[in-house]
């Protein structure tokens, strides 16, 4: 069941809200009186929703192809228009996807890169080559995306039990602007902290607090439940699927955690550790929600980037890895846990196979440190023998 409310925009009629059933296709008129769909326009209710919809009403399925972002912020308004109309809501099913234009990055960017979290990033990796590292690194396909993409196939049991219809009509010109503008990639590096966190985001220049970083990126997607350790559930909009960014994703995706300044307690004040510095706002445009990352203090240059994930994401008793101020890892008992070398070696050989000459010179130092070390232990040893001869000869 799937109740739409309404304001309506004649400011002369009797009625000011409806509340529209579309199972029932019942109306409940100023939380009283009850009437049919049909006779909303008798009373004088209008409203921009129930007219938005120009398909056949018998029509059940669906297909909307956006091309940009301001077509998929307009997917809300399809999806109800539709719904509101069609005589049989219930077995309506709306395809809903992005063209192939939609999907090209805005820009071809470069990917300012460090095989080691503890160093700057002195590699800039073009897309391609960052997709390759981070798919094999992390065991399953990624890929760059800079825009929200929606996805999916759905049918009324898929949405909210209550939607406020007014807020699909609900723009915010600020974050649409923002959420179309190029990723400022070259304010921020990704460094790889290791096999048990992954990749982590430092800062390339200074950041002042309030500062936008990025949009939250991902795949939408009815029945997502798969895997929600990269999702952002829906909140007070038209949908109830997640933001999910495990395989599609932007730089915001490799933000690490830690604690917010209100949750910190004895860890931080005991340890050492660092805090949040960023927090995810959502918002609300036309339906959908959208995730900003904003700055919530002065980041300086070298500096990690980090989002508090929530109890929910780690539960309460979660041993959870932390940075210190000094830039090593720790666990949630003070626990240094050892930057590993095997597994940077590992990254370094997918880097070298992806044809990253500094990766092949860094795999080619140990051997040939190697090599020296051992000539020079042969040339050591064969002149301590010279001597030894010499010696005896006297």
């Amino acid at each position: 069941m799937v109740k739409v409310s309404l304001s309506n925009c004649n400011p002369h009629a009797t009625y000011k809200k409806a509340i529209l059933d579309l199972k029932t296709q019942r109306c409940i008129m100023d939380d009283s009186e009850e009437i049919a769909f049909q006779s909303l326009g008798k009373v004088g209710f209008t409203h921009a929703l129930l007219t938005h919809s120009t398909a056949p009403k018998e029509q059940c399925v669906f297909v909307y192809e956006y091309d940009d972002f301001d077509g998929l912020l307009h997917a809300a308004k399809f999806i109800y228009g539709i719904l509101v109309r069609a005589y049989h809501p219930d077995k309506c099913q709306i395809t809903v996807k992005p063209s192939k234009r939609y999907l090209r990055v805005k820009k071809s960017y470069l990917i300012p890169f460090s095989a080691d979290y503890t160093k700057a990033a002195k590699i800039l990796l073009s897309l391609d080559t960052f997709n390759t590292v981070v798919s094999q690194v992390q065991g399953h396909a990624f890929q760059f995306q800079d825009c929200l993409v929606l996805d999916t196939t759905l049918t009324m049991a898929d949405l909210p039990a209550e939607v406020n219809g007014d807020l699909l009509y609900q723009p915010n010109q600020e974050i649409t602007e923002f959420c179309r503008q190029e990723d400022e990639i070259d304010r921020y590096e990704v460094r790889y902290m290791g096999r048990e966190l992954g990749f982590g985001v430092y800062a390339r220049k200074n950041i002042r607090k309030g500062t936008m970083i990025g949009q939250y990126t991902g795949v939408q997607k009815a029945n997502d439940l798969e895997d929600i350790a990269y999702a952002y559930s829906q909140y007070n909009s038209g949908f109830k699927w997640h933001t999910n960014a495990r395989y599609y994703g932007n730089i915001t995706r490799f933000i690490n955690h830690a604690m917010h300044a209100s949750e910190r307690g004895f860890a931080v004040q005991n340890k050492g550790v660092r805090g949040a510095n960023i927090i995810p706002v959502r918002h609300n445009v036309q339906g959908n929600n959208v995730v900003i990352y904003f700055a919530d203090e002065d980041i300086a240059i070298g500096a990690p980037l980090l989002v508090d994930y929530g109890v929910d994401y780690y539960g309460h008793d979660a041993n959870i890895l932390l940075l210190t101020q000094n830039a090593k890892l720790i666990d949630s008992q003070g626990k240094k846990i050892a930057n590993c070398i095997a597994a940077r070696r590992a990254l370094l050989r997918i880097m070298a196979n992806c044809g990253v000459k500094q990766a092949r010179i860094a795999l080619m130092r140990r051997p040939v440190m190697a090599l020296l070390l051992s000539m020079a232990l042969v040339l050591g040893l064969n002149q301590m023998a010279k001597s030894l001869d010499f010696w005896y000869a006297i």
